[in-house]
């Protein structure tokens, strides 16, 4: 019996070399100083997306035929791609995370923490689970969920954009600049690639099942979008922000309010008055000198 060997073919290379590209354009973006927010949630994408390619590219040297203990190992989470994505849309536009980024990233954690899980158990469990329940059961429902999850949030991204690109017309004559029309085209190949992988879902619904090699045109073309999304974004990444955060700083000072008579006040002692102060009719009345005083002050002048 012959022993089994890794076999580092051109799939492999290929796709392992797209990985680290695709691994060093997020460190890239997550040293840049402006748009920190956006260009980390960029990175944090692009580092889903390899981990995508990572199990295909050891799945085609045999990494899993030598070490079975590796089923399971948590390197791809597909249903992470679409919150972040969305997020860095949203960050781009409003400067911040968007309103409960929390719940985006529960079914991200549950499927993370699910992988994690099976991947402790004791080989002979985890191989039975994994030919049993997982591929019968969870791998369908999970596949259902992720293809859901892509359009759901590239709809999402597509609203985003065009509520952005309202803004920067209104906002910015260099509007063109800061358009990230790259993610509209960047948001067209993921529902393409969505059409695709439906496709490739049903062609597996259909046969019974499809292997590693009949889906590498899938992940080779995952690669070069996360590619492009890396590069553009990284050429993006240096730019300022766009638009002022909508929502202002929390601060522990408490908030000062001017009194409902400050536009009374004389000038200079009122924020909201801008009006000339001047003395009522009876108040210079009584501020002009009387008759008696004018005669005392001629009569003492006399005197002196």
């Amino acid at each position: 019996m012959d022993q089994l060997q890794l076999d580092f073919g051109w799939r492999t290379a290929l796709l392992g070399l797209i990985a680290v590209q695709i691994t060093a354009l997020a460190i890239a973006l997550v040293t840049v100083s402006t748009r920190r927010t956006a260009n980390r949630l960029l990175a944090g994408a692009l580092l889903v997306i390899a981990g995508l390619l990572v199990p295909y590219a050891i799945g085609f040297a045999g990494a899993y035929d030598l070490w079975r203990s590796l089923t399971f190992a948590p390197f791809a989470i597909p249903l992470t791609l679409g919150p972040l994505l969305y997020a860095y849309a949203h960050a781009l536009q409003a400067g911040r995370l968007p309103h409960r980024m929390a719940w985006h990233m529960a079914l991200p954690l549950a499927q993370f923490l699910y992988f994690g899980a099976c991947f402790l158990l004791p080989l002979d469990i985890k191989w039975t689970w994994y030919t049993g329940a997982h591929r019968e059961v969870a791998a369908p429902v999970l596949d259902v969920l992720a293809m859901a999850s892509l359009g759901a949030y590239a709809w999402a991204i597509g609203r985003v954009l065009r509520d952005y690109r309202r803004r920067l017309a209104d906002a910015r004559s260099d509007d063109d600049l800061f358009s990230a029309r790259w993610l509209g085209r960047v948001r067209a190949a993921i529902v393409l690639g969505l059409l695709v992988e439906v496709g490739f879902w049903l062609w597996s619904a259909l046969t019974g099942g499809i292997d590693y090699f009949q889906q590498a045109g899938l992940y080779f073309a995952l690669g070069a979008l996360g590619l492009y999304l890396g590069v553009s974004g990284w050429r993006h990444a240096g730019l300022p922000e766009t638009f002022v955060p909508e929502d202002a700083p929390v601060t522990d000072e408490p908030v000062r309010v001017a009194p409902a008579h400050a536009t009374s006040l004389p000038h200079g002692c009122g924020p909201q008055s801008r009006r000339r102060w001047r003395p009522s009719p009876a108040r210079r009345a009584r501020a002009r000198p009387s008759p008696a005083h004018l005669q005392g002050r001629t009569s003492r002048g006399g005197r002196r």
